[in-house]
């Protein structure tokens, strides 16, 4: 009696959708980093900056998007075979969720005097959004796979395209680089021997990027150098308030 053939593993097929995935998975990360970016320097009045960032640096700084993004995507995606319950249970897990940690917050801001840092209220806003996309982006997944056509795949795009740009515009529509900088957003300072220091914002291209001190909207690209000394400061020390900006 003859054996059955084991099916072959098609590499190649494997290897065009691993490439694929990492493909989107790239991509989304780009449109959310570059987002993050775009609204972050139109704040800060310093758009000029944008062009600096490599490629790389947008795709990092997404990265965390697309991460919370497919922490609800990915689990439900697998957990559940039709896309109709992903859309039943789906929500009503991730709501209870999101609800469950801004109540916890709150108690604690309220009744135990924790301060909210700046860094976590924005991770919130951005894990708040992303954690219900993924919902969406999941329930077109799986409809997308029942039908067998992956053109539905576009709208999973879009709606993670609509996201990235809502809570980027939420988180920095009412910031000013003054008020980021009293609650703390930028603990270091960069100062050099007979020059004017300044508040180290953060990285572009390998460069840094500084606010300087006791200039209205003044921003500066530096390269690293012993000549540059970084150390932590006092919030207020570098002369920057709502009062010059």
């Amino acid at each position: 009696m003859r054996k059955m053939k084991k099916q072959e593993i098609s590499f190649i097929d494997w290897g065009g959708k691993i490439v694929g995935a990492v493909g989107v998975l790239g991509m989304a990360a780009y449109i959310a980093g570059y987002f993050k970016f775009y609204f972050l320097y139109s704040a800060f009045n310093c758009s000029w900056v944008l062009p600096f960032h490599s490629v790389q640096d947008v795709v990092a700084n997404g990265v965390v998007d697309v991460f919370f993004c497919a922490l609800t995507a990915v689990p439900l995606f697998f957990g559940y075979r039709t896309s109709l319950e992903i859309d039943n249970h789906g929500r009503r897990i991730v709501g209870l969720i999101v609800l469950g940690i801004a109540i916890s917050i709150g108690i604690g801001i309220r009744f135990l005097g924790y301060v909210l840092d700046v860094y976590i209220s924005e991770l919130m806003v951005y894990g708040a959004s992303y954690l219900v996309i993924g919902v969406f982006i999941a329930n077109v997944a799986r409809y997308s796979y029942e039908k067998g056509s992956y053109e539905y795949i576009a709208a999973g795009l879009l709606l993670f395209v609509f996201a990235s740009c809502f809570s980027s515009y939420l988180v920095n529509s009412t910031k000013t680089f003054a008020t980021a900088y009293e609650k703390g957003a930028f603990p270091y300072a960069a100062v050099e021997e007979q020059a004017v220091g300044g508040v180290l914002v953060g990285s572009v291209n390998g460069k840094y990027l500084l606010r300087l001190c006791q200039k209205k909207d003044k921003f500066k690209l530096i390269s690293p150098s012993y000549k540059w000394t970084v150390e932590k400061h006092i919030p207020g020390s570098c002369g920057i308030s709502d009062a010059i900006n």
